[in-house]
C-alpha cells in the first residue's frame, strides 16, 4: 500500500471513532437511566404538613402488646377420643370362588 492510501484509511477510521464516541455521549445524555415509577416516587414531598392531623395522631390511645401468656385461664382437659368416633371404612372381602385349586389338610389338591 502506498502512504496516501494508509493515511486515507487511518483518517477514515479516526473520523468514525470520533463520531461513534460523540454519538455515545449524546445518547447517554438524553437517555434517562431511572425507571418512570421510580422517578414518580423520588419527587420531593411538600414540607408543609397539616398540624391538626399530626396533633390528632399524637393524641391517639397507644396500644402496647403483651408478650405474656395468661395462665389464669383454665383449659378443659376432657378426653377428645370419647367425643369423636372413627368412621368405619368398608374393605373388600375375599370371595369364596377362586380359580386356583386349594390344598386339603393331607397335602392333596381338592377340586
Amino acid at each position: 500500500m502506498k502512504n496516501k492510501e494508509i493515511v486515507l484509511l487511518l483518517g477514515s477510521v479516526l473520523v468514525i471513532v470520533v463520531a461513534w464516541i460523540a454519538f455515545s455521549i449524546y445518547h447517554n445524555l438524553i437517555t434517562s437511566t431511572t425507571p418512570e415509577d421510580l422517578e414518580k416516587e423520588a419527587t420531593p414531598i411538600n414540607p408543609l404538613f397539616d398540624e391538626s392531623t399530626i396533633n390528632k395522631l399524637k393524641e391517639r390511645q397507644q396500644a402496647t402488646p403483651l408478650f405474656e401468656v395468661d395462665t389464669s385461664v383454665q383449659i378443659p382437659t376432657e378426653d377428645i377420643s370419647s367425643t369423636f368416633e372413627p368412621t368405619p371404612i368398608s374393605s373388600p372381602s375375599p370371595t369364596g370362588t377362586s380359580l386356583a385349586p386349594t390344598a386339603s389338610p393331607g397335602g392333596q389338591l381338592a377340586p
